[in-house]
């Protein structure tokens, strides 16, 4: 196999693992929207949320990739949870 064709065949296994990672997350943000219901919590949490974007700026600079791109990652699959409610 020719070295372009294996790297492509890597980034298909790496997205792959994204989507199956997404689909882990949006399980996860479910069971914690039955016991924010049960327990009286509202849904949207902006302190853990800006908690979460210090983290995520953090961990890219330690990656080498752009904070903003990660955050506005986190930001639509949190606007994707919060349309699943």
């Amino acid at each position: 196999m020719d070295k372009l064709k294996q790297l492509r065949e890597q980034v298909k296994s790496v997205d792959s693992s994204i989507v199956h990672l997404l689909k882990d997350r949006f399980e996860l943000t479910k069971e914690i929207q039955a016991l924010k219901k049960v327990q009286s919590l509202q849904v949207e949490d902006l302190d853990f949320e800006a908690q979460q974007n210090a983290l995520y700026k953090t961990q890219a600079d330690e990656a080498r990739i752009s904070d903003m791109l990660v955050v506005n990652i986190f930001n639509l699959i949190r606007a994707e949870v919060k349309k699943m409610l």
